[in-house]
């Protein structure tokens, strides 16, 4: 942006900018304007924090933090750890977009004026003027919502591009602290906003939310938005506790101590199992086969011998070939047995593995062994103790310079990362890769998972180098190197086009005769969502099928075939108007609710009388009331929409019994059929 000469400096000395910074310099505009607007901003929140203790009182704060943090339960009250990282996101939201709601606070502990944000009637009292600096940057920030950013590109101790990953806006941030420690990739949480054409954050989490997170962002997208590609900056105001719920439950996951298990998936609890024996040879001979990579012979080998060369001591694992968790791995260890004169003692890390290796110790040895204790310790318990191989064991770096120990790493990553693209990830909805990548939705997820390894793998100098090859080796075998083309670009834009029309015609014929124009808009309306959708696809099948699901859809949202709607429908009268069968159309009917994710409350689908059947409000004890409970009589009954009359064709008298029976039977030589009727 370039500024005039003889205009006011940006950095807000108030001289003419030939006067001040234009001979200074290096300094890019839009810095000088981030600077004046962050100068801003930091003059204008004490007053807006002063402003709101004035209106609401001082218990204001504590009343909107619980809203904040989504209303935690008493059990779930956050801690000072909790609130210290909340406080970055806190007040500029309470002063921004907090609106006081009399039925939230429950103690009534503050009053003050409903559905307007501190910032609004700062405003509408004209504590700053609109049209003034101060004005216009309060109403640029206003009521801008929260939201999940990914970082796309960063000029270090500069700027940083970010991508909305809810929306998919993109702004260049003017960041110079932040930018210095965030990676490309990563998820943030907070506001970015335009002012005066710069972009600043104004609101941000102080930590960084790593990549794999980014598949769950998704899904509440693709959740929130029916199956739409984005959302809007409507959408993210009406889902604000949505979002800020999701976040919640990412923060504590990030800050808290994962569930720890093993290979089999069982918790992690070390458990060290002693045994009197009577002979440590029995017990070697009794208990090698245990260990699946060493044989009896092996074990006898390196095991430690007396004078008369019986064994005195011997180690070896009880293991199995092959590895649940990762496929690269030749083999799993389960625990450690440890034999020496009079004692056996195994050593495993749950519960479930303790279980079983005492059942195949006492079926093998019978009162040969004999249990004397199992020592259980905690995940805390071991971390506590020192290490007892301190000063013997050799440094990641020397075991590095071992050709051999760097093959078998290698060899394991690459027999990982071989199989990756065809193993079912739960962050994937349990898809495979190969098969998410075929959405836009999970391309965005799979490479989410890849840059989140290629962070993981950066910090560690024996996987680095290798598997940033292994994993853009996956990149091309999925295709993510290349634009993505959707296989509806490969129709024939001409032909559908031409089916679209065809679908919405076979619809409009028979809203003609049947349905009112508030119906009929539904149908046309949902049409376009079936053609937006990526699961659905209009290009394959008969039209007539399409145009009857589609009509059965909005009949089954809107109850259409109540006996209580006048002149209501029927699925016969669907089905035999487009010449479809019931089963057919009921099937893709269903698959389009599922898909799009409608349901009675979708106001773009759903009349007024169905919509208001699901609207409730919640009073100040906590119940929950219909919203017409609160309504005059006179508004209160609900009155469906009559459909046309159907003609007097359609109009077929039922036949009784005598006629039924008459008719003949349709024998089908798919089915065997029991009986006529």
């Amino acid at each position: 942006m370039k500024i005039g000469r003889n205009k006011p400096c940006p950095c807000g000395s108030g001289k003419k900018y030939k006067k001040c910074c234009l001979n200074k310099t290096v300094t890019p505009p839009e810095a000088l304007h981030y600077r004046r607007l962050s100068e801003t901003h930091n003059k204008l929140m004490p007053k807006l924090l002063d402003y709101g203790e004035a209106v609401f009182g001082e218990m204001a704060p504590q009343v909107a933090l619980a809203e904040f943090l989504a209303w935690p339960d008493q059990e779930d009250a956050p801690d000072e750890e909790v609130i210290h990282r909340a406080a970055h996101l806190f007040w500029p939201w309470y002063v921004f977009n907090w609106e006081y709601c009399s039925l939230d606070d429950e103690e009534q502990l503050i009053k003050g004026p409903e559905d307007m944000t501190i910032t609004e009637l700062f405003l509408q009292k004209k504590q700053v003027e609109p049209e003034s600096s101060e004005g216009r940057f309060l109403v640029a920030v206003n009521r801008s919502p929260y939201s999940f950013h990914e970082i796309v590109s960063i000029t270090v101790g500069q700027t940083v591009t970010i991508r909305d990953v809810l929306t998919g806006r993109e702004i260049l941030v003017q960041e110079r602290l932040g930018s210095e420690y965030m990676q490309k990739g990563d998820i943030i949480f907070g506001r970015a906003v335009h002012v005066e054409n710069v972009g600043m954050f104004l609101g941000l989490s102080p930590y960084r939310i790593p990549p794999r997170i980014k598949p769950e962002v998704i899904q509440m997208r693709r959740a929130i938005s029916r199956s739409r590609r984005m959302l809007t900056a409507g959408d993210l105001y009406k889902w604000d506790l949505t979002i800020r719920e999701l976040y919640w439950e990412i923060d504590r996951r990030l800050h808290s101590m994962p569930k720890m298990v093993n290979t089999d998936g069982e918790p992690m609890e070390f458990h060290k199992l002693v045994y009197d024996i009577d002979s440590a040879e029995l017990a070697v001979k009794k208990l090698a086969d245990l260990c699946q990579t060493e044989s009896l012979n092996d074990i006898v080998d390196r095991a430690e011998t007396d004078a008369n060369g019986r064994i005195r001591r011997a180690t070896f694992s009880w293991s199995t070939m092959g590895n649940r968790t990762n496929k690269g791995m030749p083999n799993t260890v389960l625990g450690n047995i440890e034999i020496e004169a009079g004692r056996l003692m195994v050593s495993v890390n749950s519960a479930e593995r303790a279980h079983t290796i005492r059942a195949e110790i006492e079926s093998r040895m019978a009162d040969k062994a004999r249990f004397r204790l199992d020592e259980i310790s905690d995940l805390d318990a071991i971390l506590k103790q020192p290490s007892k191989s301190i000063g013997s064991a050799p440094s990641q770096e020397v075991l590095m310079s071992h050709p051999e120990v760097r093959h078998q790493i290698e060899q394991m990553l690459r027999e990982h990362w071989k199989d990756w693209a065809d193993q079912k990830i739960p962050l994937l909805g349990h898809k495979t890769p190969r098969q998410a990548v075929k959405t836009t939705d999970g391309r965005e997820s799979v490479e989410a998972l890849l840059l989140d390894a290629e962070q993981t793998a950066a910090n560690d100098p024996i996987r680095s180098a290798v598997e940033k090859v292994l994993i853009d080796d996956v990149r091309r075998r999925l295709k993510l190197d290349k634009p993505f083309v959707k296989k509806q670009k490969t129709i024939d834009a001409r032909k559908m086009a031409e089916r679209i029309e065809q679908t919405k015609h076979l619809i409009s014929e028979f809203a003609a005769e049947r349905l009112p124009d508030i119906y009929t808009g539904f149908c046309l309306r949902l049409c376009d969502a079936v053609v937006d959708a990526e699961d659905l696809n209009l290009h394959l099948g008969r039209v007539e099928i399409w145009a009857a699901a589609i009509v059965y859809a909005i009949a089954k949202l809107n109850f259409l075939f109540s006996p209580e709607t006048p002149h209501c429908l029927t699925t016969d009268e669907i089905c035999s108007r487009f010449g479809v069968k019931k089963s057919t159309v009921s099937n893709k009917a269903a698959m389009i609710l599922d898909i799009l994710d409608m349901f009675h409350d979708d106001r773009r689908f759903c009349a007024p009388h169905i919509t208001r059947l699901f609207e409730f409000l919640e009073d100040e004890h906590g119940f929950i009331h219909p919203v017409t409970a609160s309504e005059p009589d006179q508004k209160r009954k609900l009155q469906p929409i009559a459909l046309k009359p159907p003609s007097r064709q359609e109009q077929t008298p039922k036949k009784n019994r005598k006629q039924r029976l008459k008719q003949p039977v349709n024998q089908d030589d798919r089915q065997l059929t029991l009986f006529p009727d």
